[in-house]
């Protein structure tokens, strides 16, 4: 069952997620067919057991779904590039989506890149900042662009993501929506989090999330202790 999925949650339905078949071409390009992620952010490609809160942003979870085609991708030292054609909107019809992000390890090796927050981030200062580009043919205006930045130094963590929707999407269509996440290893096992998200609708809905994250046994065993409120306009979309 896919906990990102909306069709799938709490159905009790099974389905396929990622399937693929994957070749390693040289040591920076490799290729990727079969079922997988739209590369349009890292908080949608984590690993759900990597991730500091129990539940991904609305942007991750957003594009999380996955979809059928076809992926090159590689790295040369500092950057990191990925191409992709997958079915849109309009399933196996005859429109594809089209997707290319480009992220830069500006400082260390990176962060952001294997997990959320500053747990096993390392001493020194690790930066990475990313965007990316995605078009569905099926739509007249389908265009996608988003931004990424994470940053972690020692026991703290800072992130931000946002992503420009075109005016047809039918959830953030003609919008902006972004998030920003803080967080602070009090000990080298405990972690608190605080992740504030706007998703510039045009009821003027907010999400403040806060975590307690215990490290039991590296992302193999973890204790998560949450706290989410959104506040709107919309009195049906207020929530704690």
């Amino acid at each position: 069952v896919d906990p990102d999925s909306s069709t799938d949650s709490f159905s009790g339905n099974a389905s396929i997620l990622d399937a693929y078949g994957q070749v390693n071409v040289a040591d920076s390009f490799s290729l990727r067919l079969g079922n997988f992620r739209a590369p349009l952010l890292q908080s949608a490609l984590m690993d759900r057991n990597r991730t500091l809160f129990i539940d991904r942003s609305v942007l991750g979870s957003t594009f999380a779904n996955r979809t059928a085609g076809a992926m090159a991708y590689g790295d040369f030292e500092m950057v990191g590039w990925y191409l992709a054609v997958q079915n849109g909107v309009d399933g196996l019809a005859d429109d594809y989506q089209f997707t290319g992000r480009i992220t830069i390890d500006i400082l260390g090796e990176g962060a952001g890149a294997m997990n959320e927050g500053a747990y096993n981030a390392g001493e020194e200062t690790n930066l990475m900042i990313g965007a990316a580009f995605s078009d569905d043919g099926s739509l007249d205006n389908g265009t996608i662009i988003t931004g990424e930045a994470y940053l972690a130094t020692g026991p703290f963590s800072l992130a931000a993501e946002v992503a420009d929707f075109d005016s047809d999407f039918a959830l953030f269509g003609d919008s902006t929506p972004w998030a920003a996440t803080g967080s602070f290893m009090i000990t080298e096992a405990y972690e608190i989090g605080l992740r504030y998200q706007d998703l510039d609708d045009t009821d003027n809905t907010n999400l403040i999330s806060g975590v307690l994250a215990w490290y039991h046994d590296d992302w193999n065993t973890k204790w998560q202790l949450q706290y989410s409120t959104a506040d709107s306009d919309n009195d049906m979309l207020d929530s704690d």
